[in-house]
């Protein structure tokens, strides 16, 4: 089972006027609410998604792209408005870990960019490590998909 996806609660307000009636209370209604985040069950998340905001349901996956979001996300990170994270997740799952392993540098750049424009601490090396565990990750799903799993 997945660990829930933690969302700031200030963001989902800030987005409920652009979504249709009853956005937020549904999302609440299936989610836990703790200091100002908003934690979603992964299932649920997939489901909300793709009924109020179809674009980002395409960036949930097991690629390394999605895996690179999921470990961000763990650590409070998540894509801020105007920023090009989902759809770079996006990019990066559908071109593949091989891809993402020779654009390593290209990757780490995006993400020291996005570090910068949110005034966010950021060190190279450490980039580096995350996203080649979000592309180890995404191989060892390619080779046993997750209903697979015992």
């Amino acid at each position: 089972m997945r660990a829930p996806i933690p969302i700031l609660l200030s963001a989902l307000e800030q987005v409920a006027p652009e979504r249709p009636a009853g956005y937020l209370e549904e999302v609440l209604s299936v989610s836990k609410v703790k200091e100002g985040l908003v934690f979603i069950p992964h299932e649920h998340y997939a489901r909300l998604a793709a009924k109020y905001n179809p674009q980002a349901s395409q960036a949930i996956g097991t690629g390394p792209g999605s895996q690179l979001k999921r470990m961000l996300s763990k650590i409070g990170i998540q894509p801020s408005p105007g920023c090009q994270c989902n759809k770079r997740a996006v990019l990066m799952d559908s071109n593949g870990p091989d891809w993402c392993e020779e654009h390593l540098e290209e990757i780490v750049g995006w993400l020291r960019e996005e570090a910068q424009r949110a005034h966010l601490p950021f060190v190279d090396l450490a980039g580096r490590v995350l996203i080649r565990r979000a592309i180890k990750l995404a191989r060892a799903d390619i080779a046993q998909p997750p209903l697979q799993r015992r």
